[in-house]
């Protein structure tokens, strides 16, 4: 009778464990935003930028990193590669220390609108 009392858990644990580990969940397709929007420079771009990037002490003329407060500016920037790596890829520009005093963090709409803006070749106008 003991051997009855201490199979059935083990045989019970086995049912259990080779139950789900099969089973997979289909990845699930979050809309692509790019496919609805355009953005530009002009008209998208230079809104965030001028309240996120191009403020005092940072990506103004004169700034050793780049001036974004012009397309001309940032192209350097922007033809390197360096712009999506920093904005879309590691998300830390705005710097995370610049919050308390300085600009907030990009939105994720605002996020999107430079990933759209950047994939589509990043047109000024």
């Amino acid at each position: 009778m003991s051997k009855w009392y201490f199979s059935l858990p083990v045989v019970a644990f086995l049912s259990f464990a080779t139950a789900c580990t099969f089973d997979q969940l289909e990845p699930v397709q979050e809309p692509d935003i790019c496919n609805s929007i355009t953005p530009t420079y002009s008209v998208d771009v230079k809104p965030i930028i001028d309240s996120k990037c191009a403020i005092s002490g940072c990506h103004v003329s004169g700034f050793p990193t780049g001036d974004f407060s012009s397309f001309e500016g940032m192209s350097s920037r922007l033809e390197s590669g360096l712009v999506n790596k920093r904005v879309i890829e590691f998300k830390d520009m705005p710097p995370p220390q610049s919050y308390g005093s300085g600009p907030t963090p990009l939105t994720t709409a605002e996020r999107e609108i430079f990933k759209c803006w950047l994939a589509d070749g990043h047109p000024e106008q």
